[in-house]
Protein backbone atom coordinates (compact mmCIF):
# COMPACT_ATOMS: atom_id res chain seq x y z
CA UNK A 1 0.00 0.00 0.00
CA UNK A 2 3.14 2.65 0.43
CA UNK A 3 3.43 3.47 -2.96
CA UNK A 4 -0.15 2.67 -4.36
CA UNK A 5 -1.55 5.90 -6.23
CA UNK A 6 -4.27 6.05 -3.19
CA UNK A 7 -1.46 7.17 -0.65
CA UNK A 8 0.29 9.11 -3.22
CA UNK A 9 -1.13 12.50 -1.99
CA UNK A 10 0.37 16.30 -3.30
CA UNK A 11 2.37 15.96 -5.94
CA UNK A 12 1.94 12.44 -7.18
CA UNK A 13 -1.25 11.83 -7.76
CA UNK A 14 -2.47 15.18 -9.25
CA UNK A 15 0.16 17.77 -8.47
CA UNK A 16 2.65 16.87 -11.27
CA UNK A 17 -0.16 16.66 -13.82
CA UNK A 18 -1.45 19.25 -12.89
CA UNK A 19 2.52 20.82 -12.87
CA UNK A 20 2.64 19.05 -16.52
CA UNK A 21 -0.73 20.58 -18.52
CA UNK A 22 0.53 23.97 -17.55
CA UNK A 23 3.64 23.70 -18.84
CA UNK A 24 1.83 22.23 -21.96
CA UNK A 25 -1.11 25.25 -22.11
CA UNK A 26 1.80 28.02 -21.16
CA UNK A 27 4.09 27.01 -24.18
CA UNK A 28 1.02 26.57 -26.70
CA UNK A 29 -0.41 30.53 -25.49
CA UNK A 30 2.62 31.58 -25.70
CA UNK A 31 3.44 30.65 -29.37
CA UNK A 32 2.24 34.14 -30.50
CA UNK A 33 5.46 35.27 -29.01
CA UNK A 34 9.03 36.11 -30.76
CA UNK A 35 11.02 33.07 -30.68
CA UNK A 36 13.91 34.92 -29.24
CA UNK A 37 11.18 36.98 -26.69
CA UNK A 38 12.34 35.82 -22.93
CA UNK A 39 8.13 35.55 -22.34
CA UNK A 40 7.95 32.42 -24.54
CA UNK A 41 7.79 28.84 -22.88
CA UNK A 42 9.53 26.50 -25.29
CA UNK A 43 10.26 22.90 -24.82
CA UNK A 44 13.14 22.64 -27.64
CA UNK A 45 16.04 22.11 -26.00
CA UNK A 46 16.68 21.26 -22.23
CA UNK A 47 17.39 24.63 -21.03
CA UNK A 48 14.19 25.91 -22.83
CA UNK A 49 12.03 22.77 -20.94
CA UNK A 50 14.14 23.70 -17.74
CA UNK A 51 13.18 27.24 -17.89
CA UNK A 52 9.11 26.38 -18.66
CA UNK A 53 9.40 23.47 -15.96
CA UNK A 54 10.66 26.14 -13.30
CA UNK A 55 8.42 29.42 -14.56
CA UNK A 56 5.43 26.87 -14.20
CA UNK A 57 6.07 25.64 -11.16
CA UNK A 58 5.44 29.09 -9.80
CA UNK A 59 1.77 28.46 -10.95
CA UNK A 60 0.99 25.27 -11.12
CA UNK A 61 -0.05 22.91 -8.96
CA UNK A 62 -2.23 25.71 -7.29
CA UNK A 63 -2.59 25.99 -3.71
CA UNK A 64 -5.90 24.56 -3.63
CA UNK A 65 -5.07 21.70 -5.81
CA UNK A 66 -2.47 20.53 -2.93
CA UNK A 67 -5.13 21.28 -0.23
CA UNK A 68 -7.90 19.59 -2.08
CA UNK A 69 -5.52 16.44 -2.95
CA UNK A 70 -3.97 15.97 0.82
CA UNK A 71 -7.68 16.45 2.51
CA UNK A 72 -9.07 13.41 1.35
CA UNK A 73 -5.80 11.41 2.90
CA UNK A 74 -7.86 10.74 6.39
CA UNK A 75 -10.97 8.99 4.32
CA UNK A 76 -8.19 6.86 2.37
CA UNK A 77 -6.78 5.60 5.75
CA UNK A 78 -10.22 4.94 6.94
CA UNK A 79 -10.53 3.18 4.09
CA UNK A 80 -7.33 1.17 4.38
CA UNK A 81 -7.53 0.22 7.79
CA UNK A 82 -11.27 -0.86 7.38
CA UNK A 83 -9.90 -3.62 5.13
CA UNK A 84 -7.21 -4.11 7.08
CA UNK A 85 -4.03 -2.71 4.95
CA UNK A 86 -5.10 -4.88 1.65
CA UNK A 87 -5.46 -3.28 -1.44
CA UNK A 88 -8.19 -0.88 -2.18
CA UNK A 89 -9.02 -1.30 -5.85
CA UNK A 90 -11.87 1.12 -6.06
CA UNK A 91 -9.86 4.01 -4.60
CA UNK A 92 -7.50 5.14 -7.04
CA UNK A 93 -10.87 7.08 -9.22
CA UNK A 94 -10.31 6.19 -12.71
CA UNK A 95 -12.17 8.84 -15.36
CA UNK A 96 -11.43 7.35 -18.56
CA UNK A 97 -13.31 4.45 -20.64
CA UNK A 98 -12.64 2.21 -18.20
CA UNK A 99 -14.73 4.16 -15.53
CA UNK A 100 -17.30 4.12 -17.98
CA UNK A 101 -17.31 0.90 -19.53
CA UNK A 102 -16.71 -1.61 -16.20
CA UNK A 103 -19.34 -4.52 -17.41
CA UNK A 104 -17.66 -4.86 -20.90
CA UNK A 105 -14.38 -5.94 -18.67
CA UNK A 106 -16.46 -8.25 -16.53
CA UNK A 107 -16.00 -6.04 -13.17
CA UNK A 108 -18.19 -4.30 -11.17
CA UNK A 109 -18.42 -0.42 -11.26
CA UNK A 110 -16.39 1.76 -9.30
CA UNK A 111 -17.52 2.21 -5.79
CA UNK A 112 -16.93 6.45 -6.16
CA UNK A 113 -18.04 8.85 -8.79
CA UNK A 114 -15.06 10.95 -10.41
CA UNK A 115 -14.09 14.13 -8.82
CA UNK A 116 -15.82 17.18 -9.87
CA UNK A 117 -12.48 18.27 -11.78
CA UNK A 118 -12.26 15.16 -13.40
CA UNK A 119 -15.90 15.70 -15.50
CA UNK A 120 -16.12 17.28 -18.29
CA UNK A 121 -18.66 20.67 -17.03
CA UNK A 122 -16.22 21.59 -14.33
CA UNK A 123 -12.91 22.04 -16.30
CA UNK A 124 -11.10 25.27 -15.71
CA UNK A 125 -8.72 27.15 -17.35
CA UNK A 126 -4.88 25.84 -16.75
CA UNK A 127 -3.20 28.25 -14.45
CA UNK A 128 -1.32 31.41 -16.31
CA UNK A 129 2.00 32.44 -16.05
CA UNK A 130 1.98 36.16 -15.57
CA UNK A 131 4.58 35.83 -18.81
CA UNK A 132 1.32 34.95 -20.95
CA UNK A 133 -1.16 37.42 -19.72
CA UNK A 134 -0.84 39.38 -23.14
CA UNK A 135 -0.72 36.44 -24.88
CA UNK A 136 -3.76 35.81 -23.42
CA UNK A 137 -5.47 38.97 -24.16
CA UNK A 138 -4.36 38.55 -27.53
CA UNK A 139 -5.75 35.30 -28.00
CA UNK A 140 -9.22 36.64 -26.56
CA UNK A 141 -9.22 39.36 -29.15
CA UNK A 142 -9.30 37.50 -31.95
Amino acid sequence: MGDSPELCRGLDSYGFADLEAAVTYNCALSSVYDLSDPRRFSMGTPDAVWSALTRCWEVAPTSERIVEDISALPHVLDVIIEHQGAVVLDLFLRSGRRARQPAKRGKKPLARAPRARQRKGTHAEKPRHPDNDEAHRRLLAC
